[in-house]
């Protein structure tokens, strides 16, 4: 009832978090449709959607798979109503808390989807699809790093189709993405990298990495093509030295920048470069 006068449903929202905090395995599993019910007729009553998490996340955690797919389906008809805003958060909160667990129902599909309607700030079809975009992308820099530390399972399936997919797309953010969506977008591209698993796979990342180093119009593009060629370097080392080569003519333009950042960030890689190999860079960088 006083979720569905519409009016103040905070509280009891608040009430009902406390109610599943403090109950066990058996009380939840037997109550478990109506608070799904509860649930989502939360989304659809507060613009908290942290709030609502809260109480999805309290569910989730006292019940085991069959039901984490149960409520995966049901977040899908906030979706298909349009309530992109609800249905991002929630995804990027069960990524962030379940990490590898919750991998099996992420879906690419509709992250593309979002990815892909996003032009550079020129709207494409639903506003809402580039208002919910920095949201995609920080549930999906989740995904990607829990599925670094399983092997790069998820993106490796089906001859690596999600890995392809999704570099396409960052890498297109990268350059056209803006401060905010274009270095969401490198951050996700670094998790990437920990997903993949063979020079096969970080070749066509690394060049579009070069793209972003090389990129004349805007020197932040530069900027954060760099710093993710920097974070990449760090994670894996020597995994990733049979690229270095192609790096190090970009290193030796990035040097002689104007920006100061660029300069040190691109020292940084050298000097990763030189602890990775053993080789000193002097005579490749004159």
């Amino acid at each position: 009832g006083a979720l569905g006068n519409g009016g103040g449903v905070e509280v009891p929202i608040g009430v009902l978090i406390r109610m599943v905090d403090r109950a066990g395995k058996t009380d939840i599993e037997g109550s478990f449709g109506s608070l799904v019910d509860l649930l989502m007729k939360s989304f659809t009553l507060t613009e908290d959607t942290e709030l609502c998490n809260d109480l999805m996340i309290g569910i989730v955690m006292k019940m085991g798979d069959k039901h984490l797919r149960i409520i995966v389906k049901r977040l899908e008809s906030l979706r298909k109503a349009d309530d992109e805003k609800a249905f991002w958060s929630a995804t990027a909160r069960l990524n962030r808390e379940l990490k590898s667990i919750f991998l099996p129902c992420y879906k690419v599909e509709p992250v593309m989807e979002i990815l892909s309607a996003f032009k550079g700030g020129k709207k494409r079809g639903r506003v809402e699809k580039d208002d919910v975009i920095e949201t995609v992308l920080e549930g999906l820099d989740h995904a990607l790093r829990a599925d670094g530390h399983n092997e790069g399972a998820w993106c490796q399936a089906e001859d690596n189709r999600r890995y392809k997919l999704l570099l396409e797309e960052l890498g297109r953010l990268l350059l056209e993405g803006g401060d905010e969506v274009g270095g969401a977008a490198g951050k996700c591209l670094v998790s990437l990298a920990s997903a993949g698993s063979s020079d096969l796979m970080w070749k066509p990342l690394n060049f579009a990495l070069l793209e972003a180093c090389g990129f004349e119009e805007d020197a932040a593009v530069r900027k954060r093509g760099v710093k993710c060629l920097k974070e990449i370097l760090e994670t894996l080392g020597e995994e990733y030295s049979s690229l270095i080569p192609e790096c190090v003519p970009v290193f030796a333009e990035l040097l002689e920048e104007d920006d100061g950042e660029i300069r040190t960030l691109a020292r940084e890689c050298v000097r990763v470069c030189e602890e990775v190999t053993g080789e000193d860079f002097k005579e490749y960088l004159a």
